[in-house]
């Protein structure tokens, strides 16, 4: 028992390296998310075709958003736009 409590007070540097292998595990998820999250809302708008204009409307109300936002580069933009422009 003495040897576990000086394994577990000799080893703090452990506890530190696993408390931010932790806190890097969260915030690589939460970034993944956000990052889907942002890709998913254009398909959602981008699945159905046969909507015409109103749909073209809205996507590309979507894409400025997301350009005023810097979500998007103006060169993501200028191609997007132009796929649903077509």
């Amino acid at each position: 028992m003495k040897n576990l409590a000086n394994f577990v007070v000799g080893a703090e540097w452990l506890w530190i390296a696993i408390a931010g292998i932790i806190i890097g595990v969260v915030v690589a998820v939460a970034v993944r998310k956000k990052k889907n999250k942002v890709e998913i809302g254009l398909e959602d708008v981008a699945s159905n075709p046969e909507e015409g204009d109103e749909h073209n409307k809205k996507a590309l109300s979507i894409l400025k958003q997301r350009l005023a936002k810097g979500e998007i580069s103006k060169e993501a933009y200028d191609k997007l736009k132009n796929e649903f422009q077509n």
